[in-house]
């Protein structure tokens, strides 16, 4: 688990186990860190699932991520992420001063996969969340060859 904010990491992984995660199921490193600034061992993962974080960076980071995510990826696995979806049929990004985060388009989710050299297995719309907020989509990413 990465995140920048200590709190953000609860009770570490002896805590865990209290909170009825069975065994074998597990975090196995806790670093605080941003995502921008993080190494990722290579070919370690079968899955990294990255949920409203890429808002927090700029292109360019969110883009150098994906890639070091993908080295990290053993054979056949998959990025996992899950973002806020502005306009589909614009290329606009919305930034949000008042937490410092941006909504990017379909498009430029799009273009972020591409510049990162990642291709989208799949991808879906989360279903039953609240229509006041901006739609929220999951891609499934795998390296490309």
């Amino acid at each position: 688990m990465i995140t920048q904010a200590r709190k953000n990491l609860g009770p570490g992984p002896e805590g865990l186990a209290a909170r009825g995660v069975p065994p074998g199921h597990r975090v196995g490193h806790f670093h605080q860190e941003g995502l921008q600034e993080h190494k990722l061992a290579p070919r370690r993962y079968d899955t990294i699932f990255v949920q409203w974080c890429l808002m927090h960076l700029t292109d360019d980071d969110a883009v150098h991520f994906l890639l070091r995510a993908a080295g990290a990826l053993k054979d056949g696995g998959l990025i996992i992420v899950k973002e806020n979806v502005g306009d589909a049929s614009t290329n606009a990004i919305i930034v949000h001063h008042d937490d410092n985060t941006v909504t990017r388009s379909m498009v430029h989710w799009e273009e972020l996969f591409e510049k990162a050299q990642v291709e989208v297995v799949e991808h879906d719309k989360q279903h039953e969340f609240d229509e006041e907020l901006f739609p929220v989509y999951m891609w499934a990413l795998k390296p490309k060859p």
